[in-house]
């Protein structure tokens, strides 16, 4: 799990039903249990800290080729302008993502559930930005985006989101749903988007002319409006100056409601992909963005990216883009002698700007740019499944716990013509109290894979349908209470364990979960009867047929230790 990593553990908003806790049978003398739910922790952020920051770094040739033999004196990272010591170099390809899943199944729980509960380890967001795209656009984005889903292995999530809000589908590996999903791109602008052909008058000319006190644009649309309105008799120049303000205002609303609308559905993407665990991209396909009322928005969407760790690549759906070239050829052309060059000049600042807009979202989270290439199906499959990826570590020097962000800049120490794509900033952590730290810890730990510690002795879980309509998925654990550290109190041993248990669907969601807290107050005689037989804890949660992952986490609040166990179980229909 990345660095500062923020952990969203939402139960609120997933419309669940409560987890019923039960206790064993006739709960030993001494033992206390206090049973909760997560649902009844509404919105908890809780954020992970470590002193490592975790940079991933991709590098590319002259010709957009992966760089795949670098070593770690060929890089140099600096924070806040300063040279950082690499701590940790990894090189990341299919082979060793292979090779660390299999070295995390080692272990006899995870061997047994290999074959029917892969855990997902990376995200992916497809978000089309089809407010904007052009009908070929379109087409050529659906066919490169589902040539990509061919890539998609057991390990990876991929969900899919438009900017107009009218195509979702939830993190999945069924490369048959995805590719219906994916079937249905196709453009879907604002109604009130300005679809006026005389004048025609773009977001751009608007902007130009009312922000920026553009008289030569003004006279251009004039000019237009004379000609295509009234023939161009100079009589009717009055009603001509009236309709063309009336075309430049009704433009400006149009593009920036379109930005506003686009921002906060590409914000909804961002949120949801935040709340999965692993690795997570973001792959934005538009035609670019002009957001020059909106640049509050650019740095919301990169600020909102780096506290998560999200990585955003974007692609240019316009492919091999002549800048300036032609008007859009859904619309009658209105340029005249007397306007095509403003207008041309005007398309031409416009596709920069765009450009410029799909780069800063890219290069602020470490992301790639994919534009001027009409292979749009090899930008696509980079961009979602990178096959080769740096992650360099290093530990600040006098690192602050003061939230504040901190810029990074990745150099090659050689003299190769590299391009170099890596995140420029990371936020420091915030100083934490106690319990706030401790929720931070479990919340890390519960979206892991790994098993340690020896408080858990036992973890079953299996289906029952119990003399209920719904199913249930029954959950027994045992403590060894032999192994937790007691401290002494008027001759009792005495603690306090804190159970959490998370249920997570095959795609890594977060289905349910509960919490109990186990209150030990034991005396000799009780103490000896537990450590031979254990504390046995049974846990109830009513969950929907389908393969789940039970993950389980116990802490002893008296040393801090923190013990895990996993169950996978399928409840059949």
């Amino acid at each position: 799990m990345l660095a500062f990593l923020s952990i969203l553990l939402i139960f609120t908003t997933l419309g669940l039903a409560p987890s019923q806790i039960e206790s064993a049978p006739q709960s030993p003398s001494g033992v206390q249990e206090q049973p909760t739910t997560l649902e009844e922790n509404p919105g908890i952020t809780i954020k992970a800290h470590s002193n490592l920051v975790q940079v991933r770094v991709v590098v590319q040739d002259n010709a957009g080729r992966q760089v795949n033999d670098l070593k770690q004196e060929n890089f140099q990272i600096y924070d806040q302008g300063k040279l950082q010591t690499i701590s940790t170099f990894v090189v990341e390809t299919p082979t060793s993502r292979e090779e660390q899943f299999n070295l995390g199944t080692k272990n006899e729980s995870i061997k047994e559930q290999v074959s029917t509960f892969i855990l997902p380890e990376r995200f992916v967001s497809l978000v089309f930005d089809d407010t904007r795209l052009s009908p070929t656009d379109a087409l050529l984005i659906r066919n490169a985006a589902q040539a990509v889903l061919e890539g998609i292995t057991a390990r990876d999530r991929v969900g899919v989101h438009s900017t107009s809000g009218q195509l979702t589908q939830e993190f999945t590996s069924d490369s048959a749903v995805l590719k219906k999903t994916i079937a249905r791109v196709s453009p879907s602008p604002l109604a009130m988007s300005n679809n006026r052909s005389c004048p025609n008058v773009t977001y751009s000319t608007a902007n130009r002319i009312e922000n920026n006190h553009d008289s030569e644009g003004m006279d251009a649309v004039v000019q237009e409006t004379l000609m295509c309105a009234f023939g161009g008799d100079a009589r009717k120049m009055p009603y001509a100056q009236l309709m063309a303000q009336s075309a430049i205002h009704q433009a400006l609303r149009a593009g920036e409601a379109e930005n506003g609308f686009a921002l906060r559905h590409l914000e909804d993407a961002l949120r949801r992909l935040a709340q999965m665990p692993g690795e997570r991209v973001l792959v934005l396909v538009s035609p670019g963005f002009l957001l020059v009322q909106q640049p509050h928005g650019e740095r919301q969407i990169v600020e909102q990216a780096n506290r998560a760790n999200i990585v955003i690549n974007t692609i240019d759906a316009r492919g091999l883009n002549v800048s300036g070239g032609a008007e859009d050829i859904s619309r009658q052309s209105t340029d005249m002698s007397a306007t095509g060059d403003y207008k041309s000049r005007d398309r031409m600042d416009a596709d920069r700007d765009r450009s410029i807009v799909l780069a800063d979202f890219a290069h602020g989270t470490g992301g790639t740019f994919f534009h001027n290439s009409n292979d749009l199906t090899a930008g696509i499959k980079m961009a979602a499944l990178p096959k080769i990826c740096y992650v360099l570590g290093f530990s600040p020097h006098d690192l602050k716990e003061d939230g504040r962000y901190h810029s990074l800049e990745v150099k090659l120490t050689g003299k190769q013509k590299y391009s170099v794509q890596a995140r420029r900033g990371y936020f420091a952590p915030t100083r934490l109290n106690p319990k706030e730290q401790e929720d931070q810890d479990i919340a890390e730990e519960l979206h892991s894979r790994a098993e340690f510690g020896n408080l858990l002795s036992e973890l079953r879980a299996q289906p029952s349908m119990n003399g209920q309509d719904k199913p249930q998925l029954l959950v027994r654990s045992q403590v060894a209470v032999q192994n937790v550290r007691f401290k002494t109190m008027n001759g009792k041993r005495v603690d306090v364990l804190r159970m959490v248990t998370a249920i997570f669907d095959e795609n890594g969601n977060l289905v349910t979960g509960g919490e109990k807290i186990l209150t030990l107050n034991l005396d000799n005689p009780a103490y000896e009867k537990l450590s031979r037989a254990g504390l046995t804890v049974n846990l109830s949660f009513g969950v929907k047929p389908g393969k789940y992952l039970v993950r389980q986490l116990l802490r002893d609040s008296e040393a801090g230790e923190i013990a895990t166990k996993n169950r996978a179980v399928e409840i059949a229909e």
